[in-house]
């Protein structure tokens, strides 16, 4: 499932089209002045610091580089400039060709907030920036934010990392359930979120599907994404907490792939099945597992990278996708355990999987576990 196909559009063609572009820039500060109408000017600002800006920005350029801002605008750049551009990337790195498409409508934070956010409010939204970091790069500044004259004063921005390396060191100093709470609530924060600008694109006329291609490119485009943080982190393996190396050999795995999911929630508000009311449980399944490298590998190797199987619905388990035909009996198959619970799911696929591989990577691992499975397989 693709968001090319499921909208018909031609996203390779729309990310190199100044007019789709400036479109989906156009649609910034009409978000902003949503979320600011629904959520009060505190939590609209800083609903749109959290989410807005790592979806438009973070890469450098926009789209491919082949565009940029004059006037505020997005213009296609001069041929013989991009050509220019074209051979002085290639000197700097060793012949190889431009950098492909990034999926971002704005060049840097500054051009974010001077052609986007800061047209919100009727003009009045004013966000100030730090100065320029060694890498040129410059970071909001978030005791220098005004509507008019009236200052915008304790902004919470700072979100969990999407890592496993760094959930792993959160619990041990945290413990499991204040990790799962946390997690949970911003992943509830992110998903209202993605529901908002689904809403604003379907109700504002010139935002066409073309424009809503890019944006939904950007919703899930990093970690960093709104998409990626809708998942709230649930489910764990026992053994997890011993890894020496949990950024190399744990996986941070999305148990409906991101982009399933914001295919299913897009087509589910644009025809009327999934709303304000019913959206949260629609996200039940979202949920983030930590697993060990050698499992992740089974899934892909099963064509479940980024699919769902093809008879799974929305509420019906998303752990379908671990414990399946496909993955019965495979090497280093292993049960997941709820945080901070004693509940398991995949008991019998791993005692299946143990039996028949003698190699299974619980035997480095010393994996325990209850002793009666409380779900299927």
């Amino acid at each position: 499932m693709c968001i090319r196909d499921s909208l018909g559009t031609d996203l390779k063609k729309d990310w190199a089209d100044a007019d789709v572009v400036q479109r989906s820039r156009d649609a910034v500060p009409i978000i902003v002045d949503e979320f600011i109408s629904k959520y009060g000017e505190k939590k609209g600002v800083e609903l749109a610091l959290k989410y807005i800006l790592p979806m438009v920005t973070g890469a450098g350029k926009i789209s491919d580089g082949s565009l940029e801002v004059v006037d505020g605008k997005v213009k296609k750049i001069d041929i013989k400039k991009w050509e220019q551009m074209e051979i002085m990337y290639k000197m700097l790195h060793e012949g190889k060709g431009m950098p492909t498409n990034r999926r971002k409508i704005f060049k840097d934070n500054e051009d974010a907030i001077n052609n986007g956010l800061s047209l919100s409010a009727k003009g009045l939204l004013k966000i100030g920036l730090k100065p320029p970091a060694k890498d040129d790069k410059r970071a909001v500044d978030l005791n220098n934010i005004y509507i008019g004259d009236k200052k915008i004063e304790g902004l919470q921005t700072k979100l969990l990392d999407q890592s496993s390396k760094s959930m792993v060191s959160k619990i041990s100093k945290e413990g499991e359930g204040s990790v799962k709470k946390q997690s949970k609530k911003e992943a509830d924060e992110a998903m209202y979120f993605i529901h908002d600008v689904l809403n604003v694109y379907k109700n504002t006329v010139f935002l066409d599907n073309k424009a809503l291609g890019l944006v939904m490119n950007g919703i899930n485009s990093s970690m960093k994404s709104p998409m990626r943080r809708a998942a709230n982190l649930l489910y764990v393996f026992d053994g997890y907490e011993t890894v020496k190396n949990p950024g190399k050999n744990l996986e941070y795995e999305h148990m409906i792939p991101a982009q399933d999911m914001l295919i299913r929630h897009y087509e589910g508000v644009y025809n009327g099945t999934i709303t304000d009311e019913n959206v949260k449980e629609k996200y039940k399944d979202y949920t983030v597992q930590i697993i060990p490298q050698e499992m992740n590998s089974v899934l892909k190797e099963a064509g479940y990278n980024s699919l769902m199987p093809n008879d799974y619905e929305l509420g019906k388990g998303s752990w379908r996708r671990n414990y399946n035909d496909r993955t019965l009996a495979k090497n280093n198959v292993v049960a997941i355990r709820e945080l901070n619970t004693k509940k398991y799911i995949g008991l019998v696929a791993e005692k299946v999987s143990k039996s028949i591989n003698k190699d299974h990577i619980s035997i480095n691992l010393s994996l325990i576990h209850i002793s009666e499975p409380t779900r299927p397989y």
